[in-house]
This record gives structure tokens, sequence and C-alpha cells, in this order.
């Protein structure tokens, strides 16, 4: 299966970075899925 890598950040610092299959997050603008070959992505993710 096909991977991407992934970055988590912060203002402040990068929180985690590490391959995927699939990232699945709750952003401000609702639930979003994004697999690789997907564009990339910059939301903000809430609590």
């Amino acid at each position: 299966m096909a991977e991407m890598t992934v970055e988590l950040v912060a203002v402040e610092r990068r929180l985690w970075s590490g391959s995927a299959t699939l990232v699945s997050a709750q952003t401000t603008e609702g639930e979003i899925g994004v697999m690789p070959g997907h564009e990339p992505v910059l939301g903000q993710l809430v609590e």
C-alpha cells in the first residue's frame, strides 16, 4: 500500500513526523481524510 510523509506541527515546533497510509483528523472546518497522492493540506485541528 502507498505511503506518504506526514508532519504534525504547532506554531512553535514539530509535534510528530512519520509515514502513513491514511490520515483522518477533526479540523475546525470538519472531518478530513487524506490518502497518498492528495494535494498538500493545511488545517487547524480541534482538541
